[in-house]
């Protein structure tokens, strides 16, 4: 029986998703939010697109790296899972697409869900924290140099490493606790160098990305790079908020505004920049999954693991 607060929820999504269309409508206009592509010249575009593309094989290889054979030895299917997964995640709201990810792994490689669902929040772990050095090396080097940024690659590749370790000590704490972590190390990488590898797939792939979000809010909005880097980084923070708007709209672009505007970005700029983006991330994502869709999928070979 579905509860009354997962139908609350959805009345909120589709009342965010309505009152963006028309709060866009009266301040800005939709004709003149969807003119803001014309700054985009083609060379822009493909730059956008291949960014985004880079990282989307980026965040494959990493699952591949991860888990390890049989993924690493089938890119396309990890290419597949990864994509769809996306997907979902974007269209649904609050993270219920997460769901998707150990039924995904179950489906083409066998994956038991107990491990899937740890080694997801490993990962979600190393994307919170590449996005907090994406603010920082943003941040730092704007008002020191580049010497922040090397400190904070360091620090990036140092900081899991400890939690990891730690991760995987004995903990004789109590029995909830202990079978609690007994259960989150399932996901843990196996040793050091599928920590790196992993953690070096997670960087490549939001420096692709949040490049390309960024390349493009600039061009879009006319936007200087620093405050460009920042709402991309925004934008994506809100997939953590307890409520969304239908396919995140309202809340996305509530993100992206919070730090547009306190910058001094017009409001026109700003709410061009804000909707375009979004609606590309919706596409590209979409797009990515049609293709993945069309694709035959492999079969997993027989004695693949559980």
């Amino acid at each position: 029986m579905r509860s009354p607060l997962a139908g609350w929820r959805a009345v909120v999504a589709v009342a965010l998703l309505v009152g963006l269309v028309f709060w866009v409508q009266t301040q800005v206009g939709w004709a003149t939010v969807l003119e803001a592509w014309q700054r985009v010249a083609p060379a822009d575009a493909a730059l956008v697109v291949c960014l985004t593309v880079i990282g989307y094989l980026a965040r494959a290889w990493r699952l591949g790296a991860h888990f390890g054979a049989p993924l690493s030895e089938r890119p396309g299917a990890c290419l597949r899972v990864m994509v769809l997964h996306n997907a979902i995640n974007n269209l649904l709201p609050m993270r219920t697409g997460e769901a998707s990810f150990p039924l995904l792994l179950r489906r083409d490689f066998g994956i038991g869900t107990a491990r899937s669902v740890a080694a997801l929040l490993w990962l979600r772990t190393l994307d919170l924290a590449a996005l907090g050095l994406v603010v920082a090396i943003t941040l730092g080097i704007a008002r020191h140099g580049l010497t922040v940024g090397v400190l904070g690659v360091l620090i990036a590749f140092g900081a899991p490493v400890l939690l990891w370790r730690g991760l995987r000590r004995d903990f004789a704490g109590p029995h909830f606790a202990a079978r609690l972590l007994g259960l989150l190390k399932q996901g843990l990488p196996g040793d050091l160098s599928t920590l790196v590898r992993t953690q070096a797939w997670t960087l490549l792939h939001w420096t692709a990305k949040l490049a390309a979000y960024a390349w493009l809010v600039a061009r879009l909005g006319g936007i200087d790079p620093v405050p460009s880097i920042l709402a991309a980084v925004a934008g994506e923070a809100t997939s953590v908020l307890p409520i969304h708007g239908v396919a995140g709209a309202g809340t996305y672009e509530a993100g992206v505004l919070a730090v547009l505007r306190p910058l001094g970005v017009p409001l026109e700029d700003a709410v061009q920049a804000a909707v375009n983006l979004h609606l590309f991330l919706l596409m590209a994502s979409i797009a990515a999954a049609a293709v993945a869709l069309v694709v035959p999928r492999e079969k997993r070979s027989p004695g693949s693991p559980s």
